[in-house]
């Protein structure tokens, strides 16, 4: 019989899984089961660490409706029609030895089917959401076979059910899903499942259709430098963790080059990795935790550079998803992280650099590029940072998609990320969840790297009249602690500006003189008047907090040169002099060096100069080093002077 295709090809999988080791080594089993005992309720709650668009407010669904939305937010019922839930449930029957959760994993999955007996389009139907389901599917069925719980009336449903879904994806997919995550997540499913099934007229053709689509859309939707180019990192790792799903299967030879771009993929995110082990907020993205994608990363390239700690797999989502023999070769490797700490993006406008890959290092992420989807924020000339492993300056996050919340537009403005507004008007400005009425323009970055010294620069123009300006942002770091940031405006006539930064929730604020203590780090604003505001800040999808944000208020003609410090609480810092031809200082609207002495006997001096040097002598001195550069630093220690050129 025709289903015996299907039946053999779980049974084969099954073997392949070890519960032995899930039991003895999962962790969190208390907060697994609570979860799992809500489900088998029909409390239904969305906290996997991969769930796009988590909720942690249980809603009982009871009688089952897959077009239920108790929160007025369609995401919730997008996210119920995923499936991913099932896993807890799983889980639960392995913990526990007791199958009433894997039997209610299996009720659910058979209701969905028997209320879906001709798929069409609704929101239980989403194709994106079509191909997450059948891939949670494909992996419960697996378990339920292995414990004996499914019949083979019940896998013969099943597997009609994924034909008929698998046939709705390829209808419906439209020209656009080419370019966006949608699109992969369906295809690589389709890649990942189809040869499970019997054979079916069509079956071949909807396969090779898959391949082509999928490796034209790795070609195109990632950059050269290994960024998803709808410029999210939430949305970056999706695509990833479903393209691996299919990087070494059996039926599919991937291609050596989709594999590069897999890879690139993979280190992009690594770079990302704060000292949280999660990535920033940015775009529409959650604070998540990488450990796990990172896992798969390192066992399906058989690469020790992904593998971050030399630790036993003790995730739900690696132990889940991993056969016994994927757990062997993750075991194998050792933790051999980059020696190179600089992630420097040009093609997708995103640079991070960090001290070491310890929880406790210094991590700055510097970002300035396209605007990429919908998913983008007015996030340009962001700067985030992390000192001493904890989140200092932060993107303030996405909380939620619906279109009549305020907050959702708030936060893809320029004011909640570490951005400028001009005459109360932001050079992006969002009009709904997805759209904007305008979006300025990047022109362009820099970035340098010298030893313990760091240095970005990034411009962008406002296309808004009469609010038509430059910025450029000049970011520089020194590893032991040390962020300069200058803020160059260019823009005819008088003119007011805010610049924000938003402080992340734990963050310990303290005001001293003229000073703002962060934890065990100072701010200083060297020129602009700094008040406190109220904001908010969102972590995670459907979670919203309150933050205090840093917004600095100045006013000027044609031209802005102000600066800013972010050091550890115990170094000074002064301005020192620029002086042409050894004798003459220059004014600070050229430039200004200012002077961070760690300790007696070890100081930074951090210069940056303006403007071109155009009437007079060019040869400039700063702390008796002689200079010709538009950023440069330069350190003393013992008496001892060195200059590193950082732009020019």
């Amino acid at each position: 019989m025709k289903y015996l295709i299907f039946k053999d090809n779980i049974e084969d999988k099954s073997h392949k899984i070890n519960t032995k080791i899930i039991k003895e080594n999962i962790e969190n089993s208390v907060e697994i089961l609570k979860t799992a005992d809500l489900l088998l309720d029909n409390n239904f709650i969305f906290t996997r660490t991969w769930d796009m668009e988590p909720s942690h407010q249980p809603y009982k669904v009871d009688p089952i409706d897959w077009l239920k939305n108790p929160n007025n937010d369609d995401e919730w019922t997008f996210m119920l029609n995923r499936f991913n839930y099932v896993e807890y449930l799983v889980m639960a029957t392995i913990i526990t030895d007791d199958v009433k959760y894997m039997e209610h994993a299996k009720f659910l999955i058979m209701n969905w089917i028997e209320q879906h007996p001709e798929i069409i389009f609704d929101n239980s139907t989403r194709t994106l959401d079509t191909g997450m389901r059948i891939n949670a599917w494909i992996d419960a069925i697996i378990y339920f076979y292995k414990y004996n719980l499914i019949s083979d009336e019940e896998i013969t449903a099943v597997e009609k059910s994924i034909i008929d879904q698998i046939f709705y994806m390829k209808e419906n997919y439209i020209p656009k899903y080419t370019l966006s995550n949608w699109g992969s997540i369906q295809t690589a499913s389709i890649i990942k499942i189809l040869p499970l099934l019997c054979d079916f007229e069509e079956k071949s053709k909807i396969y090779h259709w898959a391949i082509e689509e999928f490796e034209k859309q790795m070609k195109l939707q990632v950059y050269d430098d290994g960024l998803h180019w709808e410029q999210s990192t939430m949305y970056h790792a999706e695509v990833l963790h479903y393209s691996l799903k299919i990087i070494n299967d059996s039926n599919y030879i991937m291609p050596n080059e989709i594999k590069d771009i897999l890879y690139k993929m993979a280190e992009a995110l690594l770079y990302q990795m704060t000292p949280t082990r999660s990535f920033e907020a940015f775009g529409d993205s959650d604070i998540s935790n990488l450990i796990s994608l990172l896992n798969l990363c390192a066992v399906e390239f058989n690469e020790d550079k992904f593998k971050v700690e030399n630790e036993p797999i003790t995730n739900m989502d690696n132990l889940y998803e991993f056969t016994g023999e994927q757990i062997s070769s993750y075991n194998n490797l050792s933790s051999n992280l980059p020696k190179q700490y600089n992630f420097d993006g040009y093609d997708s406008g995103m640079f991070t650099t960090r001290n070491d890959w310890t929880k406790n290092s210094n991590f700055t992420l510097f970002t300035n590029g396209t605007m990429g989807s919908g998913h983008a924020h007015a996030d340009n000339n962001h700067v985030s940072i992390y000192y001493e492993g904890k989140p200092i300056v932060v993107d303030s996050g996405r909380y939620t998609y619906r279109e009549d919340a305020e907050e959702r537009i708030y936060l893809k403005t320029s004011q909640a990320h570490s951005g400028i507004v001009i005459d109360g008007t932001d050079a992006s400005i969002p009009n709904g969840s997805w759209t904007f009425e305008t979006y300025l323009k990047p022109l362009g970055n820099q970035a340098k790297h010298k030893d313990n010294f760091h240095y970005y620069e990034g411009t962008t123009l406002s296309t808004l009249t009469p609010h038509l300006y430059t910025h450029t942002r000049k970011v520089f770091v020194y590893d032991q602690g040390i962020w300069f940031v200058v803020d160059d405006v260019r823009a005819q006539g008088n003119h007011s500006m805010q610049t924000y930064f938003n402080i992340e929730p734990n963050v310990h604020m303290e005001s001293k003189n003229d000073e703002l203590i962060l934890n065990n780090l100072k701010f200083i604003s060297l020129d602009e008047k700094m008040k406190i505001n109220k904001s908010i800040y969102s972590p995670k999808y459907n979670q919203l907090s309150e933050n205090k944000q840093i917004e600095l208020i100045s006013t000027f003609t044609d031209k802005s040169i102000t600066k800013k410090l972010f050091i550890d609480k115990n170094y000074e810092y002064k301005k020192v002099e620029i002086l042409r031809d050894k004798k003459e200082p220059i004014s600070d609207d050229l430039g200004v060096a200012i002077k961070v002495s760690l300790t007696s006997e070890h100081s930074i001096t951090f210069i940056v100069i303006n403007d071109e040097l155009y009437d007079g002598r060019k040869n400039l001195y700063c702390e008796g080093v002689a200079f010709h550069a538009k950023a440069l630093a330069i350190e003393e220690r013992n008496k001892n002077k060195q200059a590193y050129v950082l732009g020019t």
